[in-house]
């Protein structure tokens, strides 16, 4: 945030960490690192994790992993730090550049709950995007009606004959339609009524 500074130092809209550079800029060992843990909105399979260093052009990471977990319930923070706690590696360290964006292909196909982005040694990222497909704890679904259709249960549209005018997506996505425009139509076919065609 250009101009904006507070008692340590300028704004971000991102998260900056502590430097942990020697004196003369010297890094310190190789396994030196900060990281942070995401609880996924929904669990799911990860296919893509995205880092963006946007605007972080001196003070970037200079590589990230991430690894991923699948808790049930709500688990503490000294619950997922803890030792005995099981994390998957599922994008290996790789080397990152400033005020840019990075994409990372996931070939794991487990269900998971947790990310946790590893940053090397230190440095600043935008925005974290993790990408996949919707996988309810069916444990958590017990007993409730849950449209089965629903973009956000992990349904999608598998075949379409037509989307001319809007993705076939828009009828099973969140929340009512507000306007036309966020359902599906299909390109005319209207032909004059003919004996055999219901008016209905």
């Amino acid at each position: 945030m250009p101009e904006a500074y507070d008692a340590k130092g300028q704004v971000h809209d991102g998260w900056e960490t502590r430097r942990r550079r020697g004196p003369g800029g010297t890094l310190p060992d190789d396994t030196a690192r900060d990281w942070v843990i995401v609880r996924l909105g929904v669990p799911g399979v990860v296919r893509s994790i995205e880092v963006d260093t946007a605007f972080f052009t001196g003070n970037y990471p200079q590589a990230c992993s991430a690894d991923a977990s699948s808790a049930s319930g709500y688990p503490t923070p000294e619950e997922l730090t803890a030792e005995a706690h099981r994390w998957q590696e599922i994008v290996p360290r790789a080397l990152l550049t400033g005020d840019a964006r990075h994409a990372f292909k996931v070939n794991s196909g487990r269900r998971f709950t947790h990310i946790r982005l590893n940053i090397f040694p230190d440095g600043g990222v935008a925005r974290l995007h993790v990408h996949g497909e919707v996988v309810p704890d069916p444990a958590m679904l017990e007993g409730l009606t849950v449209d089965l259709a629903a973009l956000e249960n992990g349904a999608d549209i598998a075949a379409r004959s037509d989307q001319f005018y809007s993705s076939p997506r828009h009828v099973i996505s969140p929340e009512l339609s507000r306007v036309m425009g966020e359902g599906w139509e299909t390109r005319r076919r209207r032909r004059p009524v003919t004996s055999g065609w219901s008016s209905v």
